[in-house]
């Protein structure tokens, strides 16, 4: 072959010809001698070291070499981060462990915690032997953190220091040549480089490159081939080269030139891959000899083997394409992704998940064992495909299987959430080996602690994260818990964080629409809504809480979106739930009511089958003998407004001032006018509210006294005195300073002798409505678990006879402290009822009562819309829009004396 003289190198580059070592035959187009090839390529089994490793997991006693070999293993499956968290527990702090602190950084970065990364290799260079390893590997991260000031700074010290100069200097070439640095910088390179014995090899390339940079390509394709013909075994420039010239080109005259005859299979393996890589598909059938080669040697990676299949599938190989395949999954049998576009591209060409799940189930004997990957993506499939109680038993065999893995524990804990079984998913991670309990079984743990209501538990495990702390699942959970406990400001300031880092984070911009919404921001709420649908359009959370603030029209955009997604397949039965709720809004707003409440109660139905091990009309009766126990203590022992009951209580706290704030205690069922009720009284400065407060209940709990069931006798005076000081000491500053306060947790109703006992000087205002306009209102709200009772119209019944049956004793024993308010007459005559409302309560008239919707507050209940509006009568006998719906209903109330005909 001759030198190329600069004026047509590719024509250089292909005189001679074409022959190589590892010729056999000439081959027609497509055509491949293909002896032995499957004998050489049988790919190994990628579960066979799964036993041992379980037993090296459970083994205290560890060392260097032992762990380094269970991590990479760990790695193969990508349970990276369980590697991680292995390592951490065996280094010293007292010595530097500097292979096991390579390792730690090298599976954080693989787990995509660059920024975790970092922190071993700070640790490890605190060590003076080890410096500057670690500085080497910090570079690395720095680079990959887009941190390149911070790393080409590294590299100059690892030059003068003389630490491996020579690869520090190559590197920082690299870096400055990848990035277009200025061409005076990359000359001073080009002469450091030139200048180094070690790098001799290296000088040519960085000149051509160097020349490429300023634009002249015909010199430097010119001095690509030059440095090549010195030195054929440089992949890097082959691959710059082809940059230039054209990949098809340069692989025409690759068989007949030196590197081909000099260069490793593996090489020439890497090479060829990144050429396809970065230039685009190739014709593989125009480069027999080429193609022989490649797919006679052995791969040495994921990537390479996958290469080599799809080469093989491309030349109609198909046995040989499903060989290299398997190849592939060897390498990283945890892999998921992968494996899946495996077997889509391998053993069938439709990509649907409900046909790729039925190719694993069915054609299973087709399929050779694939172990625990193939388990736990039939798991995921099955969770895709919207079968989610398949998905649970499948989940709940590979965590019996396969203990020693953590993210099986993880999948199973988030199937069983969505299943509405958060109680469920805590007791599966309880029993997860402490061997495979990483901080993704932490997190995990948090947002179940979340689902079931305990927030409070849940912040204290989110800070107890440290490598996942920044990470979009663990800011977002963590602003939810936030918000759960009304740190709004907080919530909404990690929010912002997460957007910064993640942009494309729809669960954080639904977060902040609800806020919006929270404080009146209708608009901006809007706005949050629709770029979380733009991040995710499947993001049904985000398609309802649009849909409660939009007002459709039959030619809505929004409605048509809404139909299409409950068209899917894969829906999860959570999101469905929210999707069925939108859109029966939507067709409610268009006129359309008969069928608005047929959806309506689809929804309902769809969420009780949701919460799958709870039993609705057991927990109902559970709720209506909690009332009629405390409603026979309260006949027993009713409270004494007068007596020295409440005048121990009121001096317990050596206050002079022990009567303020006065609480009062708005208590009924939902959607009876009770945030309406709130507003009105909180429009004066001296009144707070504290809505829907959980602060009775916890006082409660902090003095011993039993929610479950009533005392057996008067309530003991140390216990209402220690619950009171509790309630009054943990209230919000601004409530603590206030005249009175207003707690609206509806369900303290049961507890109304309790109330009285602790706090003798309380209000307490008993909310009722007309009950059909009530039941309807109820049925077409999405409420959480703890309102199941409002998803049927029966237990609808059973609740509000009880609830009625409860305020009417109350009302005989506590004429002077509870006072019970018909909504109806709160729309119809706002003014009087206002004024008997407040002077009940002690509280001076104002007409500011009468522009509550004027004040800007934030409002958590599914009433907001309606509170911040003026008091109109427009909600009054809605019912009879649903009154074909409601009828059975209506004949029940009608025959209990609930109604007037």
């Amino acid at each position: 072959m001759l030198r190329g003289n600069g004026m047509n190198p590719m024509m250089d580059q292909v005189a001679g010809p074409a022959r190589t070592k590892h010729s056999t035959k000439a081959m027609n187009q497509g055509e491949l001698f293909l002896q032995g090839f499957a004998s050489d390529m049988q790919p190994d089994d990628p579960d066979k070291d799964l036993k041992t490793l379980e037993q090296a997991l459970t083994d205290s006693q560890q060392d260097a070499t032992r762990l380094k070999w269970i991590c990479n293993h760990l790695s193969r499956y990508h349970e990276y981060l369980q590697a991680a968290t292995l390592i951490q527990r065996f280094i010293s702090p007292q010595h530097p462990n500097a292979e096991l602190r390579l390792t730690l950084s090298n599976n954080l970065k693989n787990a995509g915690l660059l920024a975790p990364a970092l922190y071993p290799l700070r640790e490890l260079a605190k060590w003076e032997d080890f410096c500057f390893i670690a500085l080497e590997a910090e570079a690395g991260l720095r680079v990959e953190l887009k941190q390149l000031q911070r790393a080409w700074d590294i590299y100059n010290a690892l030059i003068a220091s003389g630490y491996d100069a020579s690869a520090a200097l190559q590197k920082q070439a690299d870096l400055a040549f990848q990035h277009c640095a200025a061409r005076q910088l990359r000359e001073e390179l080009v002469n450091n480089i030139a200048n180094d014995p070690q790098l001799v090899s290296e000088a040519g390339f960085y000149k051509a490159w160097h020349i490429e940079l300023c634009g002249d390509i015909q010199k430097a394709s010119a001095c690509y081939l030059e440095h090549l013909w010195d030195y054929p075994h440089h992949s890097d420039c082959f691959i710059r080269l082809s940059a230039l010239v054209g990949h098809q080109k340069l692989l025409q005259s690759i068989t007949g030139h030196r590197f081909a005859e000099y260069v490793t299979d593996e090489c020439l393996q890497s090479t060829l891959l990144r050429i396809q890589m970065s230039q685009g598909p190739v014709s593989w059938k125009d480069y027999t000899e080429l193609t022989e080669r490649i797919l006679h040697s052995k791969p040495l990676s994921h990537d390479q083997a996958l290469w080599q299949a799809e080469i093989a599938q491309d030349l109609g190989l198909q046995t040989l394409s499903r060989q290299k395949s398997l190849c592939a999954i060897s390498f990283t049998p945890g892999d998921l992704p992968l494996l899946r576009h495996i077997i889509c591209r391998f053993w069938m060409k439709n990509h649907s998940p409900a046909l790729l799940l039925e190719a694993l189930i069915e054609g299973c004997a087709e399929l050779p064992p694939m172990g625990y990957a193939r388990e736990l993506l039939l798991t995921i499939l099955y969770l895709e495909t919207g079968n989610s109680d398949s998905a649970a038993k499948k989940g709940e065999q590979i965590c019996e299987h396969y203990p020693y893995f953590s993210r099986p524990w993880v999948l199973q804990s988030e199937i069983l959430r969505r299943q509405g079984s958060a109680h469920s998913a805590l007791e599966l991670l309880a029993r997860c080996p402490e061997a495979a309990k990483t901080e993704e079984v932490l997190l995990e743990g948090s947002i179940a602690e979340l689902d079931v209501g305990n927030a409070k538990n849940a912040l204290k495990q989110f800070k107890q994260l440290h490598l996942l702390r920044t990470t979009q699942k663990a800011l977002n959970a963590q602003a939810l818990c936030l918000y759960l406990l009304e740190s709004v400001s907080q919530c909404e300031s990690l929010l912002r964080q997460s957007l910064l880092r993640y942009q494309a984070n729809p669960d954080a911009w639904n977060q902040l629409g609800i806020i919006a919404r929270e404080r009146g921001d209708y608009w901006s709420a809007l706005r949050h809504f629709r770029r979380a649908l733009h991040e995710n359009p499947n993001h049904a959370p985000a398609h309802y809480n649009l849909s409660q603030l939009h007002r459709y029209t039959l030619h809505s955009r929004h409605l048509a979106e809404l139909e299409e997604q409950l068209e899917r397949q894969d829906l999860p039965s959570n999101d469905r739930i929210n999707l069925l709720y939108a859109f029966a809004k939507a067709h409610d707003d268009c006129g359309e009511h008969q069928k608005a409440v047929g959806l309506y109660i689809s929804a309902s139905q769809l969420k009780i089958r949701h919460f799958d091990k709870l039993d609705l009309n057991n927990h109902v009766q559970l709720l209506i003998h909690r009332n009629s126990l405390f409603s026979k203590h309260l006949e027993q022992f009713p409270p004494s407004f007068e007596s020295s009951h409440r005048v121990h209580v009121l001096q317990s706290q050596n206050n002079p001032e022990s009567e303020k704030p006065k609480p009062v205690f708005i208590v009924g069922l939902p959607r009876c006018g009770s945030t309406l009720a709130e507003q009105i009284l909180s429009s004066v400065e001296q009144c707070v509210n504290l809505g829907e407060s959980k602060l009775f209940s916890e006082a409660m709990e902090a003095a011993e006294i039993s929610l479950d069931v009533p005392p057996t006798k008067e309530l003991d005076l140390a216990k209402a005195i220690k619950a009171r000081i509790y309630y009054m000491d943990n209230l919000p500053q601004d409530a603590k300073k206030a005249f009175w306060i207003t707690d609206k947790m509806l369900y303290n109703y049961t507890y109304i002798g309790v109330l009285c006992k602790v706090f003798p000087d309380c209000r307490i205002i008993a909310l009722k409505r007309q009950p059909l306009d009530a039941f309807m209102s109820m049925i077409k709200c999405n409420f959480s678990e703890g309102n199941l009772w409002t998803y049927s119209w029966e237990t609808m019944l059973d609740i509000y006879d009880s609830y009625t049956r409860f305020i009417n004793v109350a009302s005989c024993q506590m004429p002077s402290q509870l006072m019970v308010l018909n909504y109806e007459d709160l729309v119809s005559q706002p003014e009087a009822t206002i004024q008997h409302l407040t002077n009940f309560i002690g509280m001076p008239w104002s007409h500011v009562y009468l522009r509550h919707h004027e004040r800007r507050t934030n409002i958590r209940t599914a009433s907001d819309l309606r509170a911040r509006q003026a008091i109109d009568r427009k909600s009054i006998n809605n019912w009879r829009r649903y009154s074909t719906a409601l009828e059975p209903v209506r004949s029940k109330l009608l025959a209990l004396g609930y109604l007037n005909e």
